[in-house]
């Protein structure tokens, strides 16, 4: 006689909270949403003057309390920006450091 065996998985989740309390930490992203927002609800973020947005500019708050994305959201520094000002800037591109020491004109 053969003997039928099952392997049953339980898989268990920290559920504790239905909404998203902020934008993920990404330098210079920015959205007018009011936070928090709930589950499910979707916000457009944008970017700051003199740079670009690259990725998804809608990112949708998940169960867990973490935005998910297509291609995930960046900003970085608009070529023209950098070349015609005049001022020294630092900024997180690609989680990446980059400094703008001098501007040809």
């Amino acid at each position: 006689m053969s003997r039928v065996c099952f392997v049953i998985i339980i898989q268990a989740y920290n559920h504790n909270s239905d909404t998203c309390s902020g934008l993920p930490e990404i330098a210079n992203l920015a959205t007018t949403a009011t936070f928090p927002i709930n589950y499910g609800d979707a916000v457009t973020v944008t970017c700051p003057t003199g740079h670009v947005l690259d990725g998804d500019d809608v990112i949708t708050c998940n169960w867990d309390t973490v935005f998910s994305y297509s291609i995930a959201p960046s900003c970085r520094i608009r070529e023209f920006y950098m070349r015609h000002s005049n001022y020294c800037h630092s900024d997180n591109i690609y989680n990446k450091y980059v400094s703008v020491t001098s501007v040809a004109q």
